[in-house]
């Protein structure tokens, strides 16, 4: 599937999904710009997948959840061995 601006008629969903996780993947090698672009760019998706009839995404929840960890750890980077793993800070 190309999800391409310049793609004839992408789905919204199946790219925000696909985007969603070359977000994760961006987020894990520690590329927090690239992975902020992809996960605001699946935020975006979704919304456009829900105003095409898709289902309802309300608020994305994980993209949020990540964009929320990428600025918590530009002020406080992880350390050189970090894998990726995110801490729950509350319950």
């Amino acid at each position: 599937m190309n999800c391409s601006a310049r793609a004839r008629a992408p789905n919204p969903r199946e790219c925000g999904a696909r985007n969603s996780t070359k977000a994760l993947q961006h987020f894990r090698k520690r590329r927090f710009e690239d992975a902020e672009q992809s996960f605001r760019e699946t935020i975006r998706l979704r919304k456009l997948s829900e105003a095409n009839g898709g289902p309802t995404a309300r608020q994305d929840g994980p993209s949020l959840f990540y964009l929320s960890q990428i600025e918590d750890l530009r002020s406080a980077p992880p350390p050189p061995d970090w894998i990726g793993e995110v801490r729950m800070k509350d319950k």
